[in-house]
């Protein structure tokens, strides 16, 4: 009677440690589908920031060639006019060259400095083209002038706008890149790579 028990025991602890083994199985086969789950969306989440970054950061750098162009435009016709105030022409010149060798780049922003020093000189282009517009006589004779001068301070204006875009991208893009370095690892490749970048907006804590 004592060895039917036994016998009876052993078969019971077996079917149990087989079913807890299955259990486990199942367990670890669906903590890696999860897992490429998982993995594959961060990939298409990236896949999607990424050109849309870059996209963003280009529209940002031909608006600010843009806003150039435009200006020096307006200053050539304006210099075509009798009278036109040579000096205010120089200093279109001189803040046209300010603004051009203190643009910055996506990485090298991460110096706020280097924006405020941008920004600075776009005001001072912006600035003399007012007053070059305003104290030319018979600027009325140039019949694109408002138009040119309206141009460039539009797209100043939009800055901020295009500026915040960018930022709302590389928010979600430096979360990922910051906290989901494991997936990005399982990826691989250009992925293993990624960086967080600098944004426009200054922290609170700064």
């Amino acid at each position: 009677m004592k060895k039917i028990f036994y016998i009876f025991s052993f078969v019971c602890a077996t079917l149990l440690l087989d079913s807890c083994k299955k259990e486990e199985k199942t367990t670890d086969s669906e903590q890696t589908k999860l897992d490429s789950v998982q993995v594959a969306d961060v990939k298409n989440q990236l896949d999607s920031l990424i050109p849309a970054i870059d996209s963003a950061w280009a529209k940002l750098d031909n608006e600010d060639f843009n806003k150039l162009a435009v200006g020096k435009k307006l200053a050539e016709q304006i210099g075509k006019l009798p009278k036109a105030n040579k000096k205010l022409l120089d200093s279109v010149a001189i803040y046209t060259k300010a603004v051009e060798s203190s643009k910055y780049d996506q990485m090298s922003m991460a110096d706020s400095k280097l924006i405020d020093k941008f920004d600075s000189a776009v005001v001072n282009f912006i600035s003399v083209l007012k007053r070059l517009q305003k104290e030319t006589p018979n600027v009325n004779k140039c019949a694109d002038c408002e138009a040119l001068l309206k141009f460039v301070i539009d797209i100043d204006d939009k800055d901020v706008i295009r500026r915040k875009k960018y930022d709302e991208l590389l928010f979600k893009y430096n979360e990922i890149v910051k906290n989901k370095r494991k997936f990005l690892e399982a990826l691989g490749g250009k992925y293993m790579e990624l960086k967080e970048k600098p944004v426009f907006t200054i922290p609170a804590n700064s």
